[in-house]
């Protein structure tokens, strides 16, 4: 019986992390990441996606290099819209205002799915072009196109870290199971 038990659980095991890895898989080449806002039509709607902002002493470079990016696409004359939870967005606030931006924020957002889920109700017509690291853009894709939007990605500068990445690899997993 102990025997029955311990083959079950194993297997258990190994069906779920192939389940996992095969998810990941999946969503990675189905959604990558990399368009240039160059590249895009000047309508198409720059979605900087926020991360905890960290502290004055200890600034989160997640949050602060997709902010970069999201300047270099408002220089290039694309409207920007950058959603997130109340700290993120106040953050994001003050960098935009210290370049001489107004941005539109969502400060609502707890999770990726709900920054999607605003995007597309705020600009229901518009492409969008997602800005954020490039393991994080296949999910906002995946998220957008279960949205009925059209999306690319747009990826900022990964400051590297292997925490927020087995992060992601999870959250992949959890995005296709919610829908």
């Amino acid at each position: 019986m102990k025997r029955a038990l311990s083959w079950m659980a194993g297997g258990a095991v190994v069906a779920g992390s192939l389940f996992v890895a095969g998810v990941n898989v999946w969503m990675l080449r189905t959604f990558e990441a990399s368009s240039p806002a160059e590249a895009r039509p000047a309508d198409t709607v720059v979605v900087v996606f926020g991360a905890p902002p960290g502290s004055e002493a200890y600034p989160n470079p997640y949050l602060y290099r997709r902010l970069d990016r999201g300047l270099e696409a408002a220089r290039a004359g694309h409207t920007i819209f950058f959603t997130g939870a109340a700290n993120e967005a106040e953050a994001a606030s003050r960098f935009f205002a210290e370049a001489g931006l107004e941005v539109p924020l969502d400060s609502t957002a707890r999770r990726t799915v709900d920054s999607v889920r605003e995007a597309v109700r705020r600009y229901p017509d518009r492409q969008l072009l997602a800005v954020s690291q490039a393991f994080h853009i296949p999910r906002i894709r995946y998220l957008c196109k279960q949205a009925g939007a059209e999306c690319t990605g747009w990826p900022a500068e990964d400051p590297g870290g292997w925490r927020i990445k087995v992060r992601e690899t999870l959250a992949r997993v959890r995005a296709v199971l919610e829908r």
